[in-house]
């Protein structure tokens, strides 16, 4: 898997957050000095790599957008914690990078269910526990967005039910 020209966008905002990250920023700073400056890493047409991965820089919010980018892709589907970790790992490269600390949100199971109006017309919204996560954060969701965006997600026989039958 590579980064392609849809996903410039990302390639743009990696290179713009060099500048957010001291550490990062110190580093591209040295290798344009001396381009053999620090062993395995290489900084060449604004891409700060590392054996031949793309270094991400300390900056949260980057970090995530990748992790749920390659979480959920088309070509991936949603794939759980360790697919996604080998993921990442294949592409990028960032200091102590663990996939498990980042809270991947995938459905668990659905606790409630209820009927409301959507745009004039009904709906169901289920009270979705997500996984690695305690019922107490639970969130109201629509059904069939839920169905859209987790296919894979079977909801049937779960939870409890205000009407009494299955999902």
């Amino acid at each position: 898997m590579a980064l392609s020209v849809e996903d410039c966008d990302l390639l743009k905002h990696i290179q713009s957050s060099y500048e957010k990250d001291p550490l990062t920023k110190s580093l591209i700073e040295e290798l344009e000095k001396k381009p053999d400056a620090r062993k395995h890493f290489s900084w060449v047409q604004r891409n700060l790599r590392r054996k031949s991965k793309l270094v991400i820089p300390c900056v949260a919010e980057l970090r995530e957008t990748i992790l749920k980018w390659l979480h959920g892709s088309g070509t991936s589907g949603h794939s759980g914690r360790d697919a996604t970790h080998q993921r990442v790992k294949s592409l990028f490269y960032w200091k102590g990078m663990i996939v498990s600390d980042v809270v991947i949100k995938e459905p668990f199971k659905i606790l409630e269910r209820k009927m409301v109006k959507r745009q004039g017309k009904a709906a169901t919204q289920v009270l979705l526990q997500w996984t690695n996560q305690g019922e107490e954060v639970a969130t109201w969701e629509f059904l069939f967005d839920l169905q859209r965006k987790f296919p894979s997600f079977e909801p049937c026989g779960q939870g409890s039910s205000n009407r009494g039958d299955l999902l």
